[in-house]
C-alpha cells in the first residue's frame, strides 16, 4: 500500500510540473506484451517518449536484469548536475563497481573504449629511485644482452602475450620503465667516464 501511495503521489507532482505532457507509472502491474517483465514509470509528451524509470527488469536491453534502470529515448543525453554539490556513485556498497560500456564490470570502473582526460594522477607507493643508492648492484649489459637473446624482452618488463592477455598496470609500468631509464643512465655515465678515461691516457702517451 504504502508504494502504491507514493506512487501515486510521485505521478501527481509530475503531472502538475509538467502540465499537459505524459508521465506514466506502472508499479504493481506491468503494460503486458513487449512490457510484460517491466515495471515501468515514463516521462515524455503524449507523442514523444523522453525517458523514465524501470526497475525489477529482466531483460537485458535495458540493463543486466533484476536492475534498476533510468533510461532515455531519442539520443537524449542523461544529465546529472548537481547545484554545487558532488555525484556520489555506490556510497552505500563499497564492493561496488561501475561499468560503462560493458555490463559486468570487474574493477571499481570498467571501460570498454577509449577515456579522454587532459590529467591521470596515479597514486603509488615506492618509486624506481632505489637504483641510484650504493647497495643497488646495476645488470651487467652483458647479462642483460643475454635475456634479451634468451626471451625476447627486457627482465621483469611483461611480455607483448601478456600484455595481449591481461593489459597493462599504469602505475606499475611506470616505475618499471623509470627504472630501466636510470639503468641506461648510469650505464651511460659510466661508459662516458671510461671513454675520459681513455682519451687521458691517450694524452699522455702522445705526449711522451
Amino acid at each position: 500500500m504504502k508504494k502504491i501511495i507514493l506512487s501515486i503521489y510521485a505521478m501527481i507532482l509530475c503531472h502538475s510540473a509538467f502540465s499537459q505532457d505524459m508521465l506514466r507509472g506502472f508499479y504493481l502491474n506491468p503494460l503486458g506484451g513487449n512490457w510484460e517483465s517491466y515495471k515501468a514509470m515514463a516521462f515524455g509528451k503524449p507523442d514523444v517518449k523522453w525517458g523514465g524509470l524501470m526497475w525489477n527488469n529482466t531483460n537485458t536491453l535495458f540493463g543486466n536484469g533484476d536492475d534498476f534502470t533510468i533510461y532515455t529515448y531519442s539520443n537524449r543525453d542523461l544529465v546529472l548536475a548537481p547545484g554545487g554539490g558532488n555525484i556520489i556513485l555506490n556510497p552505500r556498497n563499497t564492493a561496488g563497481k561501475i561499468g560503462v560500456g560493458i555490463s559486468n564490470p570487474n574493477y571499481k570502473l570498467d571501460v570498454n573504449g577509449t577515456v579522454h582526460s587532459k590529467e591521470i594522477k596515479v597514486d603509488l607507493e615506492g618509486w624506481a629511485d632505489f637504483v641510484f643508492k650504493d647497495e643497488y648492484t646495476l645488470p651487467r649489459l652483458e647479462d642483460i644482452e643475454k635475456f634479451i637473446a634468451e626471451n625476447g624482452h627486457l627482465e621483469y618488463i611483461p611480455t607483448e602475450e601478456e600484455v595481449s592477455k591481461n593489459g597493462v598496470e599504469v602505475g606499475v609500468m611506470l616505475k618499471l620503465l623509470l627504472q630501466k631509464v636510470e639503468e641506461l643512465t648510469l650505464h651511460a655515465i659510466k661508459q662516458q667516464n671510461e671513454i675520459e678515461k681513455l682519451k687521458q691516457q691517450n694524452k699522455i702517451h702522445l705526449n711522451n
